[in-house]
């Protein structure tokens, strides 16, 4: 047991990723977010130092608990969208978009829980019941959001009996921690789609872009990670950023993370390896080769065999990762 502590020591080190699961089970509503980008805040009136926040944390024995897993996938592909209306607004290939869309569709989740942004590119927690929904959170956000905060929400709805989590390997091990302990966040989760994930970055990231290019910020379109951070105008310019002079805002907790790809989720996506306008996809479960399986069959996916040249660069990303935490 993990009493008389709370997940106040964690963001005092600045290992918190400002994941939310904390504030989604804690029975006492004593962990707030001032915005859901910001660090967690423990109310102390209310607060009875229980330690479910910090059993569920998904930082608490990190090192331990994922340098032992090894990433093995059922299956991998390259896969891309074949709506338009996703391939128009959707990162890279569309797959993380799609997939939702398609659990709506046929009814096999009654909501998603992902990232919008508002007109300044701040990530903003939705939980989504319809394919509109679905296309306005379309494409990455590259900022720590506290996403699983959504959770107390479809515990609290009788008309939500099932979600699919999209999010990082971090919410995905925190899930994995409520389902441990049986708790009542977790229960409605049905699926869980997961990024893959070097890092992420404080909101800071934005402004600081803004002012070193002198942008208005709604001018920004789309925002992508390839080696280096690259912004996308809406009057077609392309503006790069080495990732090295955005190390300040790259908290401690992602130093210390050594997972690339969720071994926890059911499928995973990212663009590493894969063609221009396409997506590498790793099947991690029978549940995810189920539904890309029957998204495939009923054309809402195309996929084709990801090369050996795409699974080694994800190996090597797999490693690094791992080595240098």
């Amino acid at each position: 047991m993990c009493s008389q502590v709370s997940i106040s020591i964690l963001v005092e080190r600045g290992l918190c990723s400002s994941c939310g699961a904390c504030a989604a089970v804690c029975p006492f509503s004593a962990i707030e977010f001032p915005e859901p980008f910001s660090l967690p805040r423990v109310i102390g009136d209310k607060c009875r130092l229980c330690g479910l926040c910090y059993r569920i944390c998904p930082q608490v024995g990190i090192v331990d608990e994922v340098r032992g897993r090894e990433v093995k996938p059922l299956a991998t592909y390259m896969a891309r969208s074949t709506l338009a209306e996703v391939r128009g607004v959707a990162q890279c290939g569309g797959v993380v978009t799609t997939l939702a869309m398609y659990l709506l569709d046929r009814r096999f989740v009654d909501a998603v829980v992902s990232v919008g942004r508002d007109e300044y590119w701040r990530p903003v927690p939705k939980l989504i019941t319809d394919k509109l929904g679905v296309l306005e959170v379309a494409g990455s956000k590259y900022t720590y959001v506290s996403v699983l905060t959504l959770l107390r929400d479809v515990v609290r709805s009788d008309a939500i009996r099932s979600v699919a989590v999209i999010g990082l390997p971090c919410h995905m091990r925190a899930i994995e921690k409520m389902r441990r302990l049986k708790l009542a966040a977790s229960q409605k989760v049905k699926y869980l789609i997961s990024i893959f994930c070097m890092h992420n970055f404080e909101y800071g990231v934005v402004k600081y872009i803004v002012e070193k290019f002198g942008l208005d910020i709604k001018s920004i379109s789309k925002m992508d990670i390839k080696r280096r951070f690259i912004v996308k105008l809406v009057d077609g310019r392309v503006l790069e950023v080495p990732l090295k002079e955005l190390d300040q805002f790259v908290r401690a907790c992602c130093r210390s993370c050594p997972e690339f790809v969720s071994t926890i989720a059911d499928v995973c996506v990212g663009s590493v390896g894969a063609e221009e306008g396409w997506s590498t996809v790793f099947v991690m479960s029978e549940r995810g080769r189920g539904i890309v399986e029957d998204a495939v069959r009923d054309q809402y996916l195309e996929v084709k065999e990801l090369p050996e040249k795409a699974m080694k660069i994800v190996a090597k990303l797999i490693s690094m990762k791992v080595g240098s935490r």
